[in-house]
């Protein structure tokens, strides 16, 4: 019966959380806010923020790099609800991620 009420479930409520995961030696912690917003942690404190949206059956996290832009993160959804950076669009061009190049963040909260 769970299995049936997960699917009545929006995306974007199932994806709502605290994500964290390891990019090289750095674990990186983000969170994904019920108003679509999307921060950015280091040490506890908010160091950037964005927006967050679900796009086909994926994660789009949006923000304003300073030296390219705006960027969008494209994130595959997992079948165990984490998340794996698959790509990234910059003025529009898309560009995947490699798979060595590719990071997955748990959901924590």
């Amino acid at each position: 019966m769970a299995f049936f009420t997960d699917l009545l479930i929006p995306p974007e409520d199932k994806a709502t959380g605290i994500y964290e995961g390891k990019e090289d030696d750095e674990t990186v912690k983000f969170g994904l806010l019920k108003d679509g917003v999307y921060e950015l942690y280091e040490d506890g404190e908010s160091v950037e923020e964005g927006k967050w949206k679900v796009t086909n059956n994926k994660i789009h996290i949006t923000t304003n790099d300073p030296e390219v832009g705006m960027v969008v993160n494209i994130n595959q959804i997992n079948a165990d609800g984490s998340l794996t950076e698959i790509g990234e669009m910059i003025d529009g061009k898309q560009e995947d991620t490699p798979k060595e190049a590719q990071f997955t963040y748990k959901q924590i909260k």
